[in-house]
This record gives structure tokens, sequence and C-alpha cells, in this order.
């Protein structure tokens, strides 16, 4: 017999972080209205589902995978036009979808997210911890485990007690030219001034550096008194920056997980989150949870 429960399928798009993000709503959503939960790679193909960096974390919810065969692309591709002229985009829902769409309507936090009932496909980024506060201690209690069983297990690992703080400067996609429209690469200064004010309130403070390209990282924050950590994996990373009492995050979803599932000490986050003109009249005062500092 067919489920009558309602189903919340999050379309996943983006890197490990932004994903934790419309996963986290889309599981908030489900915990709400007693709904099942599954996912959907929004990139077609194999390379879309290959890049589902859920399953590191030990989440494994239901996949829905696909766009439909020729006909229903080729109807989608007809419907682009139109959409472009109402200033929205096409979402290519997975085969056999019958519930309604709500498209994310802009950066903030959208408190329609709490009046929906039914069966939704969540289209969008909805980067916001206000999207999960009511499922926040199940949700960092899970990734923190799922972060730490992908720690290696003959490796000597940092010692993280303390006042450690995790700082990660992103580099990667972000180091991309074609990139800096987006966000681009945070500059040294930044990090000094973080580091800075956690050193002020944390005298003991040990600064700990991750990065996707740890040399190159060490070597534009040469100034500072940075200990590399290398983890191994993605995962693993965010297990060891989680362990950290204290953190300096890039302009990257990647290192806001890192902090949140943290033990919730000192966390520094940069006030140019996006590049200038990207940013300029962005509402980004839901992403950053009360008490972190921005710099």
């Amino acid at each position: 017999m067919a489920s009558t429960r309602p189903e919340i399928c999050a379309g996943l798009q983006g890197g490990l972080g932004n994903q934790l993000f419309q996963y986290a709503a889309g599981r908030a959503l489900a915990a709400r209205l007693g709904a099942e939960l599954s996912v959907h790679p929004r990139a077609r193909g194999a390379a879309g589902i290959k890049a589902v960096g859920l399953a590191e974390l030990g989440l494994t919810p239901r996949m829905r995978t696909g766009h439909g065969g020729p006909l229903r692309r080729a109807a989608l591709n007809l419907a682009k036009p139109i959409a472009r002229a109402l200033g929205r985009d096409v979402v290519k829902t997975p085969p056999g979808w019958r519930g309604r769409i709500h498209r994310e309507r802009g950066f903030a936090y959208d408190p329609v997210f709490e009046t929906l009932q039914g069966s939704w496909y969540l289209a969008g980024y909805f980067q916001s911890w206000r999207y999960f506060a009511a499922i926040a201690d199940e949700l960092r209690a899970d990734l923190r485990a799922g972060a730490e069983a992908a720690l290696p297990r003959d490796a000597e690992l940092p010692d993280l007690s303390g006042d450690s703080v995790s700082v990660h400067l992103r580099l990667g996609d972000y180091a991309d030219p074609a990139n800096a429209r987006i966000h681009g690469v945070l500059p040294a200064e930044y990090f000094a001034a973080a580091c800075a004010r956690i050193r002020e309130a944390r005298p003991d403070a040990r600064f700990f550096l991750f990065s996707d390209q740890p040399r190159e990282a060490r070597a534009r924050l040469s100034g500072l008194d940075l200990t590399v950590v290398e983890g191994g994996s993605r995962a693993a990373d965010l297990a060891l920056m989680a362990r950290c009492r204290h953190h300096v995050i890039a302009n990257s979803t990647f290192s806001w997980w890192g902090a949140w599932m943290g033990p919730g000490g000192i966390t520094v986050a940069p006030r140019q989150w996006f590049a200038p003109e990207k940013q300029a009249g962005m509402d980004l005062s839901d992403l950053f949870p009360e008490g972190w500092i921005r710099v």
C-alpha cells in the first residue's frame, strides 16, 4: 500500500556546505509535518549524483534521481523563456513528483516556510539557521557523530582541547578569477583582525589552520601563528573544526557548519560574505546565529 504521508524533497545544489543547509531545511520541515524526507540532486546525470556529500556524514535520506525523459526535458526548455520573463527559474523536479514547489524568494529567512503544509519540493539554498532551529540539537548531534566516524583511526590527531581556534581559508574554486564576482578569497587582513578579536578574549588561544589547499593557505597567512591541520577528508576536517572551542570562518558554508557544529565558543565571521557588487542590497542578517561576531 502506498504511503499516505506527505513528502518533503530537498533539491541539492552546490558543495557539501550548501547541501547541508538544503538537507537541514528539508529535514526540519519533514519533522514538523510528520512527512517523509527525500533529496534530489538538481544537477543532471551521474556527475550531480556523485557530488552529493551527505553520505560522508552518515546522512542517508531517500535519494530521488533523474529529471525525466526527452519529452519532459523539451517541455522544461519551452518553459524557460516564460520563467525568465517572470524572474524565476525552471525547477527540474524528479520524475513522478506530484507535490508543490517552494522556491526560495530571497537570501534572508522566509517565515512563509513555517506555514507550508502537505508535500513540497524545496528549491533554493536556504542559508539560515532559522530554517532548522527546531531540530538544532538533534541535527548537531547527528552531524558530529557522522563527522567523527570519518576521522582516520591510524593517524595522530592534533590536541584541540582548551582554547583551540579553527581558522578556515577557502581557496580552490574561490581562487578562480571567474568566482571573484560571487565570493573571492578573503584577504589576510580579515584573518589577522578576526584572530586578534579572539586573542583579546582568550589570551591563551591556539590557532589551527584548515584549508582545501593547506600549503597555499599557510603562505597567504604567514604573518599569523597557525598550526596547519589536514583531516584527510571533508568530513574529517569538519570533525576537527567542530572539536575546536572557537572559530574564525571563511566566507564559506563549509566552515559555517564547522563552527555551528562546535561547542559554542567565540565565532568570528566575515562581513564580506559575497563580492561587494553581489552583496550590495542583500540581507545577510539571518545567515549568522546570534552571538557570532562579524569583522
